[in-house]
């Protein structure tokens, strides 16, 4: 599938070490190499002035995987096996202390927050904190990544970045 990635940092290769290094949240549908299939919108991470640079940056035209992806606009329990034992049992193993009961309410009350974050990737983010990734469990059942519908298209998390191939770079500049 073709797919889209938007960085004001030139690269020639996905880099592994550079996932979550942009964002406070290292990512709101898994731990991986976020594309989309909204040209428009990779455009938008392509000229990233709230990061206090300038208008110019890359668009990347990228071939992602076909294969499997965690619908992250579908709940925990509503995953087909094996990953709804996986995310519930992640959620068991987030423990049972005030932090955990904390992300716990959080997970329980994403359905209800405002679009953005969904209750697989605030699991998946809270499980990397508690240092019990869930994403490897995942990947080894042969999904590639996670997917989350958004206005205009959609938004893949892959995990693993040598499953994807640049197949061009340009220059974006926003306009003003």
């Amino acid at each position: 599938m073709i797919a889209w990635h938007g960085s004001p940092v030139l690269f020639d290769r996905f880099d592994a070490a550079k996932i979550g290094s942009q964002w406070r949240y290292g990512g709101a549908n898994g731990y991986g190499i976020y594309l989309t299939d909204d040209r428009a919108a990779a455009e938008t991470f392509a000229a990233a002035t709230w990061l206090g640079r300038d208008n110019k940056g890359f668009l990347y035209e990228v071939e992602a995987p076909d294969g499997e992806y965690v619908n992250c606009d579908w709940l925990c329990s509503d995953q087909p096996e094996p990953v709804r034992s996986i995310l519930l049992d992640g959620i068991n193993g987030l423990g049972d202390g005030p932090t955990s009961r904390y992300w716990k309410f959080v997970i329980n009350d994403a359905p209800q927050m405002a679009g953005y974050y969904s209750q697989i990737g605030m699991l998946l983010y809270f499980s990397r904190l508690n240092g019990t990734p869930l994403e490897p469990a995942i990947a080894a059942c042969g999904y590639v990544g996670c997917k989350k519908w958004r206005e205009g298209g959609s938004e893949f998390a892959v995990f693993n970045p040598s499953d994807l191939r640049i197949l061009s770079v340009a220059e974006h500049e926003r306009a003003n």
